[in-house]
């Protein structure tokens, strides 16, 4: 990406994000963490369809907290 944005003019970037996942057994949601970090608990659950035709994985990904959520239908 370095390699882009010096071909074009601009300035590399030097600020880096990272997030992380946390996966814990259901009704564990204590984690001690720093206060200075942000923490958000979530939920996702992925379901699997049936094949109908050819080897395309269908499934549909839940993923929402507060009882909002987002329904993604996926085909691999």
């Amino acid at each position: 990406m370095d390699a882009v944005y010096k071909v074009i003019g601009l300035a590399t970037p030097t600020n880096y994000h990272k997030k992380f996942l946390l996966a814990l057994p259901p009704g564990q949601f204590d984690i001690n963490v720093p206060q200075s970090v942000k923490k958000e608990v979530f939920h996702v659950a992925e379901v699997f369809l049936d094949r109908t035709t050819g080897n395309a994985e269908h499934f549909v990904r839940k993923v929402g907290k507060n009882d909002s959520y987002i329904y993604n239908h996926e085909i691999r």
